[in-house]
């Protein structure tokens, strides 16, 4: 099996593009540092959404919200919906070679479909967004509403369960904040897949690298 970073041919390999603005605005080739650099990043809203959907859960007495997100996860990136409805567009995507997906986010992830170049539709926005909003929608919800409990109930529970719980809440809602803060500023300034809803590159620069992929 090829190594990944041997088996990529970047865009900008295959095109004449060889402009240094895009270069300095462009990541043509993302590496394992950024794959890297976006996992540690990430783990900390993992490990807090995983720890407060958990704890939330006992003090509700219903494991319920835990498997409905353990299912979403498995159901977006386990059986590769997400890749399907948005990876499948990017230029990475298509440049990425050995059965395997070379970019900073799911870089080793299985490449399971058909590159299809072009806009997202309507209806795969819409169920972006909606898996989106379970995955990090249950963990905010469960997590209020076991604190709403706790409150509700301090003969049962205490002081210190209360502010455990609203210390994880709080941990995962500012690491949430800082991974997409990170993800927009580093990663979707510079990402190809100008289809992507987070996609936050310059409109002049997109326009300059499809006159010159053209």
């Amino acid at each position: 099996m090829p190594d990944i970073d041997q088996s990529f041919s970047s865009p900008a390999e295959n095109s004449p593009c060889d402009d240094y603005e895009l270069k300095q605005h462009l990541n043509f080739n993302p590496d394992s540092r950024d794959h890297r650099f976006y996992w540690l990043n990430l783990i900390p809203v993992v490990f807090t959404g995983l720890w407060g959907l958990a704890i939330a859960s006992l003090v509700l007495g219903t494991w319920l919200p835990f498997l409905g997100a353990m299912l979403m996860v498995f159901v977006f990136w386990g059986l590769g919906l997400e890749t399907r409805l948005q990876c499948s567009h990017c230029p990475h995507y298509e440049a990425s070679k050995g059965g395997k997906i070379s970019c900073w986010a799911l870089r080793g992830y299985p490449k399971l479909w058909e590159y299809r170049p072009g806009d997202l539709t309507s209806a795969e926005r819409i169920i972006l967004f909606l898996c989106y909003g379970i995955i990090f929608g249950l963990p905010l919800a469960s997590m209020i509403a076991g604190l709403v409990v706790i409150s509700m109930n301090f003969s049962q529970y205490t002081l210190i369960s209360f502010l455990g719980l609203a210390g994880i809440f709080l941990a995962f809602c500012l690491s949430s904040l800082h991974m997409l803060l990170v993800k927009r500023r580093v990663f979707c300034s510079s990402c190809l897949n100008f289809t992507c809803n987070l996609n936050n590159v310059p409109p002049s620069i997109i326009k300059k690298y499809e006159e010159r992929a053209d």
